[in-house]
């Protein structure tokens, strides 16, 4: 956890009582008000060396003699894993086996949904139920006889209506 907060002026060891003084006024004047919950009473540093027990509780005072100090630091819990990137490609790695296996799955139903459909198809079919919107393709080309002749009797056709 990182920290940056205003703080209680630490007048008994490194502060100013006169910076302490300052930030009663202010307080008196609606500090907390003005400036959105921010509490210039508040003994950050001890309250949080109390919430629990860390492996690192590094805060340091920052400008300790002004009217409005401020703690800077970071804290880890004891026992809290530090985030590294051995640990971020761990869990890449996990989440990205289960995102394959998501879509593999999705792509399988869809597999099996097609192959009902075929099937109910061909079972209507052969029922002569099934209404085509569009002809099924046929295993051999049908013969359609020499376009050339046709071509022929048109031409016939042609001159004889020409010529009555």
């Amino acid at each position: 956890m990182v920290i940056c907060e205003h703080v209680a002026n630490p007048w008994r060891t490194e502060g100013r009582l006169l910076a302490r003084l300052m930030q009663v006024i202010y307080t008196l004047l609606g500090w907390q008000f003005f400036m959105g919950g921010c509490e210039l009473q508040r003994h950050t540093q001890e309250l949080l060396r109390d919430a629990g027990e860390w492996d690192q509780f590094d805060l340091k005072y920052y400008e300790a003699k002004d009217a409005i100090p401020w703690v800077v630091g970071e804290l880890i819990k004891k026992g809290k894993a530090v985030e590294t990137d051995e640990n971020k490609e761990k869990v890449e790695a996990v989440e990205t086996d289960k995102n394959k296996e998501k879509v593999e799955a999705v792509e399988t139903d869809k597999n099996i949904k097609m192959a009902e459909n075929m099937e109910t198809d061909e079972n209507m079919a052969m029922d002569g139920t099934l209404e085509m919107d569009e002809p099924m393709e046929m295993d051999e080309p049908m013969e359609m006889g020499d376009p050339m002749d046709k071509g022929d009797k048109m031409e016939k056709s042609y001159a004889e209506a020409v010529k009555a």
